[in-house]
């Protein structure tokens, strides 16, 4: 959820919380308790949704960080080992081959990153014999080709995280703009006759019909508004 839709979910709970509270006041507005049940309704679905959208997202994550960052270091161990090996027998077009910045394989997308690690791995296959004494085995080479296929072959299962993050957030926004519409067009007007009929429940409901800016920036982190 961004921050518009945090702080008006925020509000929505708040104001199902008020009502819950004074249930048994206001279980004799049977219209009122409609208005409750729809938005406790809503707000469960929203939450689920918020679930659904945040397990995407560290799906996404996960299977880009765990796998990428223990494949960047078997790539730089390979490649540092294959122009150790070039410059010492002189030879320029490994050395060039195997020549590999940190901040070039971060900028790389991700089936570009994929072609990068490749062409170590080809560059170090021929000799992966011989770079021994700098600290790489021949399995190692073979296994910079396993995990470097691995990671491409996970391309489609983070797309499908993303599918359902995206999705999950559009329904989001759906769910959000229904709350917000039952408690503006519905609830309000009929808790309005309470501003004399019981002030004192009025005043909490105002409070918790607040909208509390709680992911704005520091100047604005105590402001309010009202949806």
């Amino acid at each position: 959820m961004n921050r518009k839709e945090i702080n008006l979910f925020n509000m929505s709970r708040a104001t199902e919380q008020l009502i819950e509270n004074n249930y048994e006041t206001l279980k004799a507005y049977p219209p009122v308790i409609d208005s409750y049940n729809r938005i406790k309704s809503l707000n469960v679905l929203i939450d689920e949704l918020h679930k659904k959208q945040s397990v995407g997202t560290k799906v996404k994550s996960e299977l880009k960080s765990i796998e990428k960052d223990e494949l960047d270091v078997l790539t730089f161990k390979i490649a540092d080992a294959t122009k150790a090996y070039a410059v010492s027998i002189n030879n320029t077009e490994l050395k060039i081959l195997a020549t590999l910045e940190k901040s070039t394989l971060q900028r790389l997308r991700q089936i570009n990153y994929y072609v990068k690690i490749q062409a170590i791995y080809n560059a170090a296959l021929p000799v992966a014999d011989k770079l021994a004494m700098w600290g790489v085995t021949p399995e190692d080479v073979e296994l910079l080709n396993t995990k470097s296929i691995s990671y491409k072959s996970r391309t489609p299962e983070i797309r499908n995280s993303m599918a359902v993050t995206k999705q999950a957030s559009t329904d989001i926004k759906s769910q959000i703009m229904k709350v917000k519409d039952e408690i503006q067009n519905t609830l309000d007007p009929l808790m309005k006759p309470f501003s004399t009929l019981q002030p004192t429940l009025y005043g909490q409901y105002q409070n918790a019909r607040k909208i509390v800016e709680t992911a704005a920036s520091q100047a604005k982190k105590n402001g309010e508004t009202s949806a």
